[in-house]
């Protein structure tokens, strides 16, 4: 190892019950080139060993991020995955730690079956990564963890890809079907987009934010345990919301560093599981990233029992087709909206990245258009489209000119544009799309 790299000694029993010492990087600096490649030729030569201490857990002298990587490269030797599975030391992984972690992760997913887990998958935008994943690869499989049964709608659509495809009914706050998955299948990405979007939820109007809390916040906490104890995971996305950055401090497009000023349940229960997933990123070497989305429309897009929310393009496009009149109270009302097709794009380029070179990505369009460019873009594909201005109480469709800040502002796209090449389709074949998609369905 070079002379360089600050080390950290620990008795380990090797497997004759021998006390050997194994050296692992302390210091939380950055890693210097070469220095990764040696602690993890150090780590090769030690998979034998079993890392416990008198108590039989995982030694805390042992770096989480190395002792982590042991453990998982040595599932066949259940000792020791056993113990890694639900005995983890609290100690926070150095860097190149975290970079063995993940990156052994990657090497071990190469040339496997790999097996994504969407939670939320039967809903709007995780269905649309569902098929999307599925159809970028026949060898591909995916197991949706959903609280709702598979309705009408999402069966049809997930036909084409349903042969590869294994739907569990149960919720994120149940350890039991979760540890019923890890058993079954060998989860390598998870994308965590389960969701409860208005304080009604499940438990009808006069439930209060406990249900909502308790899914979006304590429901994400309790995967990431879960997580924390699976062998060969290469990638969790925690799906957050733009939600959270509020009314926004000044207009201009939205960087995912900067202000965020949550105002409501919704948006506190997002923020703040963004930060617990950050911080299992930490102390558990969880190679996460978060997502924020700006208003989402497209196929799929329906009320359920845990969303209630229909944007302007889903609003405009069910009217102009059902051959009503268009209310709207402020025709220059605006916002950033996305196409599900090209979120789920965005997401698929996040878990095909070998090492995401931000923890919070935006995933928006990135430019805002208005209420009266959506009507135009819509009465070029469906005849007679006719819309007035009137007043807040009679309109179907309602707009504020004046919201041109934070959630409601323009979102900056620049990590995904610069690092993946990411792209969302111009606005008008989206919606033209979208409109072609409601027509068939």
């Amino acid at each position: 190892m070079n002379g360089g790299i600050a080390r950290q000694s620990l008795e380990v029993l090797d497997g004759g019950g021998q006390q050997e010492l194994v050296s692992c990087a302390g210091e939380p600096t950055e890693p210097q080139p070469g220095q990764g490649e040696d602690v993890l030729g150090l780590a090769k030569e030690r998979l034998d060993l079993l890392a416990f201490d008198a108590g039989g857990r995982v030694s805390l002298g042992l770096h989480q991020g190395l002792a982590l990587w042991l453990g998982m490269v040595s599932s066949s030797r259940p000792a020791i995955a056993a113990t890694h599975r639900r005995k983890i030391c609290e100690t926070p992984p150095c860097h190149l730690c975290r970079a063995i972690l993940i990156e052994s992760r990657v090497k071990l997913s190469t040339g496997r079956a790999m097996t994504l887990l969407v939670t939320g998958g039967g809903g709007f935008v995780m269905s649309h990564l569902v098929r999307t994943w599925l159809e970028a690869d026949g060898n591909a499989h995916v197991v949706v963890l959903d609280s709702a049964p598979l309705d009408q709608m999402a069966r049809r659509f997930l036909t084409p890809v349903a042969d590869r495809l294994d739907y569990i009914q149960a919720d994120v706050l149940d350890g039991e079907a979760l540890d019923k998955i890890a058993d079954a299948h060998d989860i390598t990405r998870i994308v965590h987009g389960a969701t409860i979007t208005s304080m009604q939820g499940e438990d009808g109007p006069d439930a209060g934010p406990r249900g909502l809390l308790a899914v979006n916040i304590q429901g994400t906490a309790n995967l990431l345990q879960w997580a924390a104890g699976l062998n060969n995971l290469a990638r969790f996305i925690h799906v957050s919301s733009g939600s959270i950055y509020g009314g926004g401090p000044a207009e201009g497009p939205v960087p995912e560093e900067g202000y965020v000023g949550p105002d409501g349940f919704y948006a506190l229960s997002k923020w703040a599981s963004e930060l617990v997933a950050n911080q299992y990123g930490v102390s558990y070497g969880l190679p996460v990233v978060s997502a924020r989305f700006s208003g989402v429309y497209g196929p799929m897009d329906r009320i359920t029992h845990t969303r209630t929310v229909r944007c302007e393009p889903n609003r405009i496009a069910h009217l102009a087709l059902a051959g009503e009149t268009i209310k709207v109270n402020d025709i220059d009302g605006c916002g950033d909206w996305i196409h599900g097709g090209d979120v789920a794009h965005g997401l698929c380029c996040l878990l095909d990245a070998r090492s995401p070179a931000y923890s919070v990505y935006n995933i928006a369009y990135g430019e805002l258009a208005t209420i009266a460019d959506l009507i135009a873009i819509t009465a070029e594909v469906v005849p007679g489209v006719r819309y007035e201005v009137v007043a807040d109480a009679e309109a179907n469709v309602l707009g504020d000119a004046r919201r041109r800040k934070g959630r409601f502002g323009a979102y900056d796209i620049a990590r995904m544009t610069d690092e993946f090449g990411w792209r969302p389709r111009p606005l008008r074949d989206a919606m033209h799309d979208y409109i072609a998609w409601l027509k068939e369905n």
